[in-house]
């Protein structure tokens, strides 16, 4: 967000402009620098809903309200007030503490709020800035999308803005009682990064970092 001068840094990259009846959406220029839980408990649902499935998993557009709205916790209990660093909730408290390295300057309703961004929001910033033919396939367990994904374009998003590109990152989506969906890349070394993988980890282990979303 922002032009990139000596005074102006950039923090995110924006996915959607805001309008005057909208709020526009971003992406953090820099995922978290190690690999976070998404919750130290897998024995209860933590969201208000689960999705299982490609067609199911992609209409899930709420990453900001399961991180900061009582009403996307199954026990009515807002993660962001509860979310403790390196325990319960760690993904998510690391996507409301992400750090820009400048002090944001709006604010007002879900704007200047970093959250942890949901499997449609993700597919959304993928069609954005890559292949607008995505095709979702449920194997390995998992999900995979479009094997001949043309990564170069969305690397050069973050690349020339300043930030650096992400491997794998956790997802607010969750899919069962022990499980949360991760997104990555099959091969994360260029230039092969060719097959793109969501798929299914154990919510209590260090998997993936955290890219967060904002609105502004």
């Amino acid at each position: 967000i922002g032009d990139k001068t000596a005074e102006r840094q950039p923090i995110a990259a924006v996915i959607d402009e805001r309008t005057a009846t909208t709020d526009g959406l971003a992406v953090a220029l820099n995922s978290t620098s190690s690999y976070s839980m998404w919750n130290n408990d897998k024995t209860v649902q933590s969201n208000s809903q689960t999705f299982s499935g490609y067609d199911n998993m992609v209409t899930d557009m709420d990453g900001y309200k399961y991180t900061y709205e009582a009403s996307g916790s199954s026990d009515n209990i807002a993660k962001s007030t509860v979310a403790v660093n390196g325990g319960k909730y760690d993904a998510f408290y690391q996507a409301i503490h992400y750090d820009p390295g400048v002090t944001l300057t709006f604010s007002g309703g879900k704007k200047g709020k970093w959250f942890l961004p949901s499997f449609g929001q993700v597919h959304h910033l993928i069609e954005t800035f890559g292949n607008p033919r995505l095709v979702g396939k449920d194997k390995y367990g998992g999900i995979v999308w479009h094997a001949d994904y043309p990564v170069s374009a969305l690397e050069s998003l973050f690349l020339s803005a300043g930030g650096t590109f992400f491997h794998r990152i956790w997802l607010s989506t969750e899919c069962s009682n022990d499980k949360a969906m991760i997104f990555g890349f099959y091969d994360h070394l260029p230039p092969d990064r060719r097959e793109i993988i969501s798929a299914q980890f154990d919510k209590t282990i260090p998997t993936g970092s955290v890219l967060p979303f904002i609105y502004f």
